[in-house]
């Protein structure tokens, strides 16, 4: 994949998933999203999830059950 091409899905996932994962977890995506590397999983843990020493996708599914799930899954 090219460097464009990169952009260009990224871009485009914030686009689809934006207005729902506002939805789901009442914060913006825009702040955790890389125009070149993507979702940033990691900041959004520590920002925002904060699973401290346990598994991060444990707690949001415990907090926002299997919609939570399949947000995070579908940006990583």
């Amino acid at each position: 994949m090219t460097l464009k091409e990169m952009i260009q899905k990224n871009q485009l996932l914030t686009k689809t998933h934006s207005q729902e994962f506002r939805r789901i977890f009442g914060t913006s995506l825009e702040g955790y999203m890389h125009h070149l590397f993507g979702f940033d999983i990691v900041l959004f843990d520590k920002q925002y999830i904060q699973s401290g020493d346990g598994c991060m996708m444990d707690v949001v599914n415990k907090q926002y059950g299997d919609v939570g799930v399949n947000m995070i899954e579908s940006l990583i």
